[in-house]
């Protein structure tokens, strides 16, 4: 195999002028002196207006003298830019003509390391894979195995639960039909007692009635022999009072036959409560 020597690239020699602005006919000094000048110049007569057109045209002419200068000394810079871009790129291409095969031999040596190093990953991600599922595997059927075991309990345990809970029913249908029983039993004396109650209160109540009616009759009886003489008396008032309203004066007036019309009638009406009318 050659052995391979690197190109070795000498740096350019480069002849620049000490200083450029020797090439040019006109110095900052000398403007810098003309300016002064220049500035006390006034345009508002004759002369003066002369002395400010002469002194453009020296403007004018420095300016342009300047430009000519400028473009003189690039020339030779121009050319040899150009010559210097034209040669570097015909060493270049020579350059990478040599390159580009080298670059297509490695590429394709890299081409088959990375597909040997993706061949090795893919490799390694499937074992991981592999170890992962069988990890995941193992524990769905230790998972599946609680699961089984517990649904077993739950189902025996649920079992026990519904057979207890029948013979609580039919413990509580049997107490509630009991207490129904009982209830109706209570109920029924209940209403038998009543019944006997309420006959014997009616019983004591008509015998009460009955001795507090003869009671008051007899009251009754002492209360009117008691008064007899003195309800005679009250009778015969009363005729009197009835004999007393029929022999009433005639009046003429209205409000005296009013009057007496009212009190003709309350008359009455005592006559009739001393005679025991209706």
């Amino acid at each position: 195999m050659p052995e391979i020597t690197e190109l070795a690239i000498a740096e350019p020699a480069v002849d620049l002028a000490a200083d450029v602005r020797t090439q040019y006919a006109v110095t900052l000094e000398q403007i810098a002196e003309v300016s002064k000048t220049y500035a006390l110049l006034q345009a508002n007569t004759s002369a003066g207006y002369r002395d400010v057109q002469l002194a453009l045209r020296d403007c004018v002419g420095k300016r342009t003298g300047i430009d000519k200068t400028r473009k003189k000394l690039k020339a030779p810079a121009l050319a040899f830019n150009k010559e210097v871009e034209a040669v570097a790129n015909e060493l270049k291409a020579a350059v990478v003509a040599i390159e580009g095969p080298l670059s297509e031999k490695k590429a394709a040596v890299d081409e088959v390391k990375a597909a040997e190093k993706e061949a090795r990953a893919k490799a390694k991600r499937d074992a991981e894979k592999a170890a992962a599922a069988a990890e995941l595997a193992e524990e769905a059927a230790r998972l599946k195995t609680i699961r089984d075991t517990e649904e077993a309990n739950l189902a025996v345990k649920r079992e026990a639960q519904r057979i207890e809970a029948a013979r609580l029913a039919a413990l509580a249908d049997k107490l509630e039909a009991e207490a129904a029983e009982a209830q109706a039993k209570l109920a029924k004396e209940r209403a038998e007692l009543a019944a006997e109650k309420k006959a014997a209160d009616e019983k004591a109540a008509a015998a009460a009635a009955g001795l507090a009616r003869v009671e008051a009759e007899k009251a009754e009886a002492e209360r009117v022999a008691a008064m007899a003489p003195d309800l005679e008396k009250l009778k015969d008032f009363g005729h009197r009072i009835h004999a007393l309203v029929s022999n009433a004066p005639e009046v003429t007036s209205h409000e005296a036959q009013d009057i007496l019309a009212a009190a003709v009638s309350d008359m009455e009406a005592v006559a009739r409560g001393l005679c025991g009318d209706a």
